[in-house]
């Protein structure tokens, strides 16, 4: 989900057809592209202090359907209905994330890798050395067949594994990758308390997105709306993951309109992705 930026909205021009993966049998269209395909609107939002504006709705590649087709399909069927932001997500499981990759890349043919940013995330729990950030860039460009990673993000930084990336020479290696071509626009995603937020943000000032894990359930917990709100004040866009808690949110068996009635959006937000 991108969260922070302008509210003007764009209206999908066309409703795109109905891939084959979603027909009699096969499991529904989520809802919001059922929306979509009736001809509601996509809204837009400026991402941050780049000149673009992102799609508030992002692409989240973590719960991908089992089956490579309906994969590739889905991924088609949103960037038709206007989504243009997707996050390749945190490498965690190798074979996983190249296999997820390899899907992403067979999407994307056809024309629609220009319709959609792409957001790949470097694993901060195993860098060791400026090498390491070079192979795991390289490796994650390789897999998508692409030259430059729209965006590039340092993964779960933290108190612990900030501190030794930058005595690494984190930032220096990305400012050289910036030179070089190979990324566009740097960011992280952040798993800790706020202070250590303050600390990473005041260390550098091209952060270009801020992601953050946040839902209703959150306002409180790593950073918080407190620590998002900051962030979003220094400049960047911010992007959230989790909205719904993986879909947990979703299963409550108590009645909740009360409670989402008096729910007000965070202002200063962009995008959230839907994984």
């Amino acid at each position: 989900m991108i969260l922070r930026g302008s509210k003007r909205s764009k209206e999908v021009a066309h409703a795109p057809p109905v891939y084959n993966a979603w027909a009699a049998g096969r499991p529904p269209l989520p809802k919001f592209m059922q929306k979509l395909n009736g001809r509601d609107e996509l809204k837009y939002r400026k991402f941050g202090f780049l000149d673009w504006e992102a799609s508030i709705l992002g692409l989240g590649t973590a719960r991908l359907p089992e089956k490579k087709r309906e994969s590739i399909e889905l991924i088609r069927y949103a960037i038709d209905c206007g989504v243009n932001y997707l996050d390749l997500g945190y490498p965690y499981d190798h074979k996983r994330h190249e296999r997820v990759a390899g899907i992403v890349r067979e999407a994307l043919g056809d024309g629609c890798r220009d319709k959609i940013r792409i957001a790949v995330t470097l694993p901060s729990h195993n860098i060791r050395s400026t090498a390491d950030l070079d192979a795991h860039l390289s490796m994650q460009l390789g897999l998508l067949g692409i030259d430059k990673a729209d965006f590039c993000m340092f993964g779960k930084l933290n108190r612990e594994n900030w501190p030794a990336l930058q005595s690494l020479g984190a930032l220096p290696w990305i400012e050289a990758a910036i030179k070089q071509g190979r990324i566009d626009h740097p960011g992280f995603s952040f798993h800790d308390h706020y202070q250590p937020l303050k600390s990473i943000m005041a260390s550098w000032d091209r952060w270009a997105v801020c992601q953050f894990q946040f839902s209703y359930m959150d306002i409180n917990h790593d950073p918080g709306i407190a620590g998002i709100k900051y962030a979003a004040k220094r400049g960047p866009a911010i992007v959230v993951t989790e909205p719904l808690k993986g879909g947990r949110l979703t299963k409550w068996a108590c009645n909740l309109s009360g409670i989402m009635g008096r729910w007000q959006p965070l202002s200063g937000t962009c995008v959230q992705l839907l994984n």
